[in-house]
């Protein structure tokens, strides 16, 4: 694939397509055959050789029929997985599904998919071809709506696939037709010689290249860079070279020995420090910066002679560089090649240990920016580095003795599976590490409070206890070590969570007087004072409360904690808001609000959208109201998280008001409206930079039997009756994850996004069916 072709987008809920860098060449042909290919099936895969341009055409077809898939186009780049579960968990990473619930993401995407109309690409699914083909087989089951197009260098093997063959360019025998490669060739040389031209003098040679790289797309376009360097006839004249040296070499077909032709000759060229580089680059499964390259491929060079190298790679085209990011990637096939070359050199083991390394540094970097003075732009910095990161771990899971290390890690990174919306990443990382590391320990101790941070966002309050008090044991035995705090402070959350706060609260003492004993330097201190606050609050106990915000909000910007800042004014809006102080509450909530926009808390969020309805309802704002609360609807329901009996207690009582100063039949539809914005816009609203919108057509009832089994239609029913998850499976004796499937089966089923808008379709079902039965005849009517 030419990877040159692309760049990321912006991803929309519309897809996330990349947007094109040069001109697509060609291939007209092609893709009419792909679209007749898409009418006859709901997946095609295209298969050919590395480099031959499956993803630029698979790409193209998709931004062609994009106005056909209501629900968006979206390209999931498979290069840098692996593992069956890598793959679903990819794609939910592509469709940007929240993972907070922890479900299988393969049942988290059938349900999703289940009544759109969406395309996928998933692209470069050769090393993945069983997991993709088990995937993909599930997925087209569960969604009559999806298609699919796969890039493959074999095909899937399943049932109902059709497989396209795309073949290399063709390359013609004169100037009226040269053919599609050596246009393709011209077009990428004039990108870096803006003057060159074909000329009955050239021509012959252009051709010749062409067809001596079997037209190849990126085997052109590795060659067009090279004429930066040397005359065309040079280029040529060192082709004939190159295969004579490697006419023998197959490795699975011809196209392939092309493909490997280009990659050996692109080898060829380098400096012996540039092959060098090459091969250690491997070690990176995805993009890199300069301090990693350095710190890892270094070896005993200075870093301004790896600055050097990787500068000569990149001008070779070995290298790609985004100035953009900063980031350097090699393309897939160069990288497979970079493998070999590492393998010979015999320092696989050493340079992953170094890689490790590498990235158990910026583990650190991250967790001293989490807490303070660098929050802004961290949760995109560790999305981006994660496949270095999983390679990390993996190399600690899998190596002897390195299983603290890799546990270490794993734990450290707790803020981001909380509040990066991880959850499920997060808790399989850990319990795998876990498993490895069985003994008492310090690291263990850690990495036993951050699973039941996992554990209680997901709602199983028993199993984070269960968690949390073997942690305890281990705390206990570490004297020296803020472990004790931060589980006396886990601990607390989940107590007051669950509804028993004034256990939390005394939990949240003990956290305290831990910090204070070691000298407050822990920057978690900050947010159990917040907590504890929260804690006194749900008591009642105001001045406790808004005394411990009040010292804890100056320490908060001193250490440029943006996120316990955020926190710590939103604390102190609910504290004020219950003290019977609406409008001070509001001003509080547009400051948290700033704040945790800009580090990307989703979950503190849904809180403020909730508070901030919570107030206007008591300040006779209802209908601003029950639209944030939609709004907070529709993110709950995103994140598949909650915030605990107590909250739910909160959320109901704010639903009773606004019903009583409203109705129920307009709540239902404010509440559907807010749903239908997006937290940004939401966000608008609630700054009262973005007026109200216009209220939509209410759901209507569904005409024909209904979609919903019959424990569906009564968790819909409970649903319209104000019931949380929690509470609905305490009705039905179900645990909590099955009511959390059966709601999100509903709203899959329905079209919904939100519980009002369950809630308005079962009064109107409800009142259709009332009036299409009439009045039910008498026992005794003849």
């Amino acid at each position: 694939m030419a990877s040159s072709a692309t760049s990321p987008s912006v991803s929309t809920r519309g897809g996330n397509l990349p947007a094109e860098l040069t001109r697509f060449i060609g291939r007209r042909r092609e893709l009419a055959e792909v679209r007749q290919e898409l009418e006859r099936a709901r997946l095609v895969t295209l298969c050919g050789a590395g480099g031959v341009g499956k993803t630029r055409l698979a790409v193209k077809v998709a931004e062609e029929i994009r106005r056909h898939f209501a629900d968006g186009c979206w390209l999931v780049e498979l290069s840098s997985e692996t593992g069956v579960q890598a793959i679903p968990r990819a794609v939910v990473a592509a469709l940007e599904i929240p993972d907070r619930s922890g479900a299988d993401p393969v049942d988290l995407l059938a349900a999703y998919l289940s009544g759109k109309r969406v395309l996928l690409v998933l692209d470069t699914c050769e090393h993945v071809a069983d997991a993709c083909a088990m995937l993909v087989e599930v997925l087209l089951r569960a969604a009559p709506g999806l298609q699919i197009i796969a890039t493959s260098r074999r095909p899937l093997t399943i049932l109902g696939e059709h497989t396209y063959q795309v073949h290399p360019f063709p390359v013609g025998e004169n100037e009226a037709d040269s053919g599609e490669a050596v246009e393709l060739f011209v077009e990428r040389v004039r990108a870096v010689l803006p003057d060159f031209e074909v000329s009955g003098a050239n021509l012959p040679e252009v051709i010749e290249l062409c067809r001596r790289l079997d037209g190849i797309p990126l085997a052109l376009e590795l060659a067009a860079m090279r004429l930066r360097v040397m005359a065309l006839s040079q280029l040529v004249e060192r082709l004939d070279d190159r295969f004579r040296v490697l006419g023998g070499v197959r490795i699975g077909g011809g196209r392939q020995q092309t493909l490997l032709t280009t990659v050996r000759w692109s080898y060829e060229l380098c400096e012996e420090a540039e092959r060098l580089l090459w091969a250690r680059l491997a070690v990176f499964p995805g993009s890199f910066d300069l301090a990693a390259a350095e710190s890892v491929c270094g070896a005993k060079e200075p870093d301004d002679e790896i600055l050097d190298t990787l500068a000569g790679l990149v001008e070779k085209s070995i290298v790609t560089y985004d100035p953009h990011t900063g980031r350097y990637r090699m393309l897939d096939s160069i990288r497979e090649y970079a493998g070999d070359l590492l393998d010979g050199l015999g320092e696989r083991q050493e340079l992953r240990r170094r890689h490790r390394d590498s990235y158990r540094a910026f583990v650190e970097r991250a967790v001293e920016r989490w807490c303070g003075g660098g929050q802004v732009g961290l949760f995109d910095a560790i999305r981006q580095a994660m496949p270095n990161l999983r390679a990390a771990f993996d190399y600690c899971l899998s190596t002897a003795g390195e299983e603290r290390t890799g546990l270490e890690m794993i734990s450290a990174l707790s803020f981001f599976w909380f509040e990066g919306l991880e959850l499920g990443t997060g808790g399989e990382w850990l319990e795998q590490a876990l498993d490895l590391v069985p003994e008492a320990c310090l690291e263990r101790g850690w990495g036993l409070r951050a699973l039941a941070n996992v554990e209680m966002l997901r709602g199983d309050f028993e199993r984070s206890q269960a968690s949390l008090a073997e942690a305890m044991l281990i705390a206990e035995t570490e004297p020296g070590s803020t472990l004790l705090g931060h589980v006396l402070h886990t601990r607390g959350t989940a107590l007051v969570l669950s509804g028993k706060v004034a256990d939390g609260l005394d939990s949240f003492k003990k956290a305290m007087s831990v910090f204070e004993e070691r000298g407050f330097d822990d920057p978690h201190a900050l947010c159990t004072m917040v907590v504890q606050a929260g804690a006194h609050t749900l008591r009642g106990e105001t001045g406790e409360a808004l005394a411990l915000l009040t010292r804890c909000l100056p320490l908060c910007a001193e250490r440029e904690d943006l996120w316990s800042e955020g926190f710590a004014r939103w604390m102190r809006a609910l504290t004020r808001w219950r003290a019977g102080e609406p409008a001070a509450a509001v001003s509080d909530l547009r400051r948290s609000m700033e704040m945790k926009e800009s580090v990307g808390d989703i979950y503190q969020v849904a809180l403020a959208f909730d508070l901030y309805a919570f107030c206007l309802t008591d300040l006779g704002e209802v209908g601003t109201a029950a639209l944030l609360l939609g709004a907070g609807d529709a993110l709950w329901i995103r994140m598949k998280g909650e915030a605990g009996p107590a909250w739910d207690a909160l959320r109901q009582r704010c639903v009773d008001k606004l019903t009583a100063k409203m109705g129920e039949a307009r709540l239902a539809d404010d509440r559907a409206r807010g749903t239908a914005l997006s937290a940004a816009d939401a966000l608008l609203v609630m700054k009262g930079k973005r007026a109200l919108p216009e209220a939509p057509a209410g759901p209507g009832p569904l005409t024909g039997p209904s979609p919903l089994t019959r424990r569906e239609t009564q968790v819909a029913k409970l649903v319209a009756e104000g019931l949380s998850n929690r509470q609905i499976a305490e009705r039905l004796v179900i645990s909590k994850r099955t009511a959390d499937s059966h709601l999100e089966h509903i709203l899959t089923k329905l079209g919904f996004i939100s519980r009002a808008q369950i809630a308005a379709w079962v009064a109107t079902t409800e009142q259709r069916q009332t009036e299409t039965q009439g009045p039910r005849d008498s026992p005794s009517a003849g």
